[in-house]
């Protein structure tokens, strides 16, 4: 029998650090945030997503998340980070 290779703890610890870099979408006055295609109201509309829902987080500008979202057009874009928070 071979010898199981032990997990080593750097894995976790990335895990843990990596956790900032998700964010829970909040409740909405509409029931859903738009995803947008640049950081602005006037991006245009991709998708949607919902309260509750994780994404992860690829970049952040002043007030705006790029969040990685599986959506028909695009597997990214821009959500107001007015109703999201970041774990």
């Amino acid at each position: 029998a071979g010898s199981i290779p032990t997990p080593q703890p750097t894995p976790l610890a990335t895990e843990s650090a990596s956790l900032k870099d998700y964010v829970v979408i909040l409740p909405t006055p509409t029931k859903f945030l738009r995803v947008r295609s640049m950081p602005a109201t006037s991006g245009k509309e991709l998708g949607k997503v919902y309260p509750g829902d994780k994404y992860k987080v690829l970049e952040t500008k002043t007030g705006w998340y790029l969040i990685q979202v599986d959506l028909d057009a695009t597997n990214s874009g821009w959500i107001s980070s007015q109703y999201a928070k970041t774990n």
